[in-house]
């Protein structure tokens, strides 16, 4: 596409959208993205919450890097929704993920839950805000999070992130490091995020690994954790 070769880790044949992402597919993931087209695309990342910042109180946030689509080059459309091209921090990607598990709502990440006062016992929740919806058809959640539990179940990229008795919901990721202005072949960041239980979450948890040495796919290295 536009001149260069796009690969995956493995060889597949024909897969569908949820075998996309179960295994994991740059070259299916690409294709969606062109379907989409730029726009669409651009204004669906965005809705995740994907530069901007997410809102936590904490000083210097990240918005991470997205660029407006009038600045994307050819190439960009199957590239971004693999994530090369754009960053984002972990905050971000954890809070794309607890909109996920929070039925399409993109709540403002908080580092206090309430206030106690320690003499009266009275207790005052700390407001987030309003949650704005991600989804434009709530069955596109459902669809999705069908998809995600197959991503540890057999088959997918993260079955050393299963839970006997429990269904658990995620996405693995495997990303080249950015060195000297290009993408290394030999330094990665090896990621795991996910909810569980799948259908009632309890709690979204990420787990990266900085250049991990030995194995560096996201399903061996994070999602054992």
């Amino acid at each position: 596409y536009a001149g260069k070769v796009l690969r995956d880790a493995h060889g597949y044949g024909l897969l569908s959208v949820t075998e996309i992402i179960q295994k994991s597919s740059n070259i299916g993931t690409a294709k969606i993205a062109v379907m989409m087209g730029k726009n669409r695309l651009y204004h669906t990342l965005r809705r995740f919450g994907f530069g901007e910042r997410t809102g936590i109180q904490l000083p210097s946030e990240s918005r991470g890097l997205f660029r407006q689509p009038t600045d994307w080059d050819a190439l960009s459309i199957t590239r971004f929704p693999i994530g090369q091209g754009i960053a984002c921090t972990p905050l971000q990607l954890v809070r794309a993920y607890c909109a996920l598990a929070n039925g399409g709502r993109l709540v403002p990440l908080r580092l206090v839950d309430r206030y106690e006062d320690p003499e009266t016992g009275r207790i005052v929740p700390h407001p987030y805000g309003e949650a704005p919806k991600t989804f434009l058809h709530e069955a596109t959640r459902d669809q999705l999070l069908a998809m995600l539990k197959l991503v540890t179940q057999q088959g997918g990229t993260a079955t050393r992130a299963a839970i006997p008795g429990y269904a658990v919901a995620g996405k693995t990721g495997t990303s080249q490091k950015v060195k000297g202005g290009n993408y290394s072949s030999s330094d990665f960041f090896a990621t795991f995020v996910g909810f569980v239980p799948a259908d009632r979450p309890a709690f979204v948890l990420l787990v990266t690994a900085d250049e991990p040495q030995g194995q560096h796919y996201g399903g061996t290295v994070a999602a054992p954790v």
